[in-house]
């Protein structure tokens, strides 16, 4: 089956690919018994994908910004994997945690499962990860502000993967995502994400150093045409003001 999406859909191979290599070495890491159903799992986790363009896919693997259209077609994906795959003998585990791929720890961290459920939610939350990297890395995030992006995202996945995630890929340096006014930019901080114009402009994208043109063109925008929001920056946690860390590390 696998084989089957990489000729129909090679951007979502690759993708399953990548996922499936580092998915197994977390398995590895963290000692699962059952380690076998979340590495099937990564590997058919993209199969649901066949129905969708390659176009699109491309611009999620990318990190790039969906259509409301191409964010409702791919938002589908996991429960057309279901459809394909339900009626498959042994599967049945593997199944749900394809399906849980996009569920969030915070959403799921105070419910009380049994033992079967509980690693089909621990399947889930290593796939999301294991995702989520994916994208930030191949839309050009290098391990270290990969890391940081995970680090801001609130709760969204469980610390315990991310610990094991971070030992994997020997990130040492702690990094904060930080917000800051265009007066307060400095030149060698590297953006968070992209800043727009008021207008919807895009005036510099995320993972681009800060020089001191960038500075001067921001401000110029800023006091005659507007920017959209604050400015997120990646920052050593040590450094960062307390009063203005968007992301606080999770674990």
């Amino acid at each position: 089956m696998a084989d089957v999406l990489g000729l129909v859909n090679p951007a979502a191979f690759g993708r399953a690919s990548r996922v499936h290599r580092l998915v197994r070495q977390l398995c590895r890491e963290m000692g699962l018994r059952r380690a076998w159903l979340i590495e099937i799992a990564a590997m058919l986790s993209q199969i649901g994908c066949i129905t969708i363009q390659e176009e699109t896919l491309s611009k999620v693997v990318q990190g790039q910004v969906l259509s409301a259209d191409e964010e409702k077609a791919f938002s589908t994906h996991p429960q057309t994997a279901r459809e394909l795959l339900t009626h498959i003998p042994r599967l049945e585990e593997v199944v749900e945690i394809i399906v849980h791929q996009n569920d969030l720890y915070r959403d799921k961290q105070n419910i009380q499962y049994d033992s079967r459920a509980e690693d089909i939610m621990l399947g889930g939350y290593i796939l999301k990860l294991a995702l989520d990297w994916d994208t930030l890395v191949s839309g050009g995030l290098n391990n270290d502000l990969a890391m940081a992006e995970i680090n801001g995202r609130n709760e969204w996945y469980h610390p315990d993967v991310v610990a094991v995630l971070r030992n994997i890929k020997k990130i040492t340096e702690m990094q904060v995502i930080q917000c800051l006014h265009v007066n307060e930019l400095y030149d060698g901080a590297v953006l968070a994400d992209d800043i727009r114009s008021i207008r919807g402009t895009l005036l510099c994208t995320k993972g681009q150093d800060v020089t001191p043109s960038m500075r001067a063109r921001l401000r110029n925008y800023f006091a005659n045409l507007g920017i959209q929001t604050q400015i997120k920056i990646f920052a050593p946690a040590f450094e960062a003001s307390p009063g203005r860390i968007l992301s606080p590390v999770l674990s």
